[in-house]
């Protein structure tokens, strides 16, 4: 149905919705040949192609700050606002190799604010555990 449609990629940003069905939508857009782009990892870890965003694991460890400074009895509005600070690129090697798309070294290999090069997460098979590639704000 996609393909149908003349549409060249998919991007989705985090939706429940989305997400309990991230696994179907790999399906499909593995099926007709799309480039998928989505802002949590846990997508491409179902199949999709690309994901840049932050960690859930560390958004719920932010959130557990709140909930422990709220029990200590901090009034919600009084606490600062947290941005995510770490961002991660994470690719599926096994997708993009399926769509017949290359993924250039100088996309994965850069290097950091700081200098430091940066190291590619590379995910060759759903199962396989998915390192850190941040890029520090």
């Amino acid at each position: 149905m996609l393909a149908h449609e003349c549409i060249g990629a998919v991007m989705s940003t985090g939706d429940p919705l989305f997400f309990l069905l991230r696994h179907r939508i790999a399906e499909m857009a593995l099926k007709a040949q799309l480039p998928t782009m989505f802002s949590q990892r846990e997508y491409v870890e179902a199949g999709g192609l690309m994901s840049y965003g932050e960690s859930l694991a560390d958004f719920y460890r932010r959130a557990a700050f709140y909930v422990d400074k709220i029990f200590e009895g901090a009034k919600p509005a009084d606490l600062p606002i947290q941005q995510p600070t770490r961002f991660f690129l994470v690719i599926n090697r096994k997708t993009a190799d399926a769509i017949g798309l290359s993924i250039p070294l100088s996309f994965v290999g850069g290097r950091r604010r700081d200098g430091q090069r940066r190291k590619p997460i590379i995910i060759d098979t759903p199962s396989q555990r998915v390192r850190s590639f941040n890029f520090n704000c």
